[in-house]
């Protein structure tokens, strides 16, 4: 069992942490396994520095179907999510857009 930790941007994270996304997709380039242990830590790219807050949790599934050469769909049970409500203020989506486009 490997250890990854790995920075997720603020827009993930966020979903992450509220328990609507239960999966990441990388590049595999780390040997990910089944039971691996998976700490997603806040990435600022705007102030390029890690806010500080991260989650654990474990792999339980991986897959390539479907995806890039070289990339898979992990599977991960959180450990840890805050205790928010999972509605998303505004137009996440919108944002998101406008901040990849750049």
């Amino acid at each position: 069992m490997k250890l990854h930790r790995v920075k997720t941007h603020p827009l993930f994270f966020t979903f992450s942490n509220k328990g609507l996304k239960p999966f990441e997709i990388r590049k595999n380039d780390r040997g990910y396994s089944i039971g691996d242990v998976f700490v997603s830590q806040e990435y600022d790219p705007e102030k390029d520095e890690y806010t500080g807050r991260e989650m654990r949790g474990s792999i339980s599934y991986i897959t390539d179907f479907m995806q890039h050469e070289g990339y898979v769909v992990l599977g991960i049970l959180w450990d840890d999510k805050e205790k928010e409500d999972k509605h998303i203020e505004g137009d996440i989506f919108s944002y998101f857009y406008i901040k990849t486009d750049s």
